[in-house]
This record gives C-alpha cells, sequence and structure tokens, in this order.
C-alpha cells in the first residue's frame, strides 16, 4: 500500500540512483540524464532533490536548545543515503563537524558498507579540513566522543592532532610583534617598564 505518493516517488528515485551510480562510480547526472528500465528522468530528480545542507539548515531552524547542543544525527541530515551520496562533499567543505557528529549520534545504527563509506569520507575531511575554525571544530567532535575516535582511528586522530599542532605553529610564527615591541629597538633604547606607583 502506497501511504504518500511523494515518498513512493523518493524511493523510486533513490533505486534509480543508485543504479546509476553503481554503473558510472558517482551520482552526477547531467540534468537531461534518464537511467532505469521505465526511462526515469534522473537528471531531473537529482536536481530536485533537497540536499544535506538544505536539511542541515531546515533542522537547525526547528531544533531545540538541547536538540542543537547534541548536534545533528543522520535523520536530520536527510537520512543515511542522502549522508552517503554527499559525504566527500560534506567531509572536504564547513559542514565536517556536522559530519562528524551525526556519525557519532548513529554509530550503532549505520549498515556497515554505508559506515565505512563515511568515516573514509571523514577520515579525508580531517587531513585537509576546510578551514582553522572546521579543524577546531572537528577536534571539539572528535575529542568529545571517544567511541567515534575510536571508529576513526589511530592514525586518523594522530593526523588530526598533527594538524591542528602544526597550524598553531604556523599561526604563531605569523602573528606580527605589536608596534610598541619595535619602537624601542629600532630607537636604539632599551625596554624598560616604568617603576610600580608608590
Amino acid at each position: 500500500m502506497v501511504w504518500s505518493v511523494q515518498a513512493s516517488a523518493w524511493e523510486a528515485g533513490l533505486t534509480v540512483a543508485r543504479a546509476y551510480a553503481a554503473s558510472h562510480g558517482h551520482f552526477l547526472p547531467p540534468a537531461t540524464a534518464v537511467w532505469g528500465g521505465d526511462g526515469c528522468p534522473i537528471g531531473v530528480w537529482a536536481k530536485n532533490a533537497p540536499t544535506v545542507d538544505q536539511a542541515l539548515q531546515e533542522w537547525a531552524s526547528r531544533a531545540s536548545d538541547e536538540e542543537l547542543d547534541a548536534g545533528p544525527g543522520l535523520e536530520d541530515l536527510g537520512g543515511a543515503d542522502a549522508v552517503v551520496a554527499e559525504a566527500d562533499m560534506l567531509a572536504a567543505g564547513p559542514q565536517l563537524p556536522y559530519l562528524l557528529t551525526a556519525l557519532a549520534r548513529g554509530l550503532g545504527t549505520i549498515p556497515a558498507d554505508q559506515a565505512a563509506a563515511l568515516f573514509a569520507a571523514a577520515a579525508r575531511g580531517l587531513r585537509r579540513p576546510h578551514s582553522a575554525w572546521v579543524l577546531a571544530d572537528a577536534l571539539d567532535v572528535v575529542c568529545t566522543r571517544p567511541e567515534l575516535a575510536a571508529r576513526l582511528g589511530n592514525r586518523a586522530v594522530r593526523d588530526l592532532a598533527t594538524l591542528a599542532e602544526g597550524r598553531a605553529r604556523r599561526r604563531l610564527r605569523r602573528r606580527p610583534r605589536p608596534a610598541g615591541d619595535r619602537r624601542p629597538a629600532a630607537a636604539g633604547g632599551s625596554r624598560r617598564l616604568p617603576a610600580p606607583p608608590v
């Protein structure tokens, strides 16, 4: 029995999308692509499918304070299938901490094949984070969820720590000294602090 025409159409499109991805090795169909025995317009379906980013925005707009503190789950991001389909893009962008949070929240429920794809994408994202704040947020997620760190493995966690440490060192080296530190040396004077008031 079909309870929802939209849900049924979504499932049919998802089945065709999986077949297309299995055949092509990716799911980036052109807008004019037609696939499957029924001639499903998979390109149009993919263009109109909600993205994980849209699902994340929708979740954040309706989530309570407690839910926001806990972070999104895979279902909040559009489901495991949608997250797997966009895993590499999510891991390479500013959504990496959300991907890690969703992984941590769904550790016991993710099927093995999907978990392998998601953890591989997350590990790649941890090695090359989008920006310093993404690295900091990702580090926070991994450090506060030891079960996630264990599943990511020692190498990924070690790479993350090394990367964070290296960026912190580079940032400290590039930090310009305040102008007050340069003036006394340039004027030939010494830097003495005034005597404290008595």
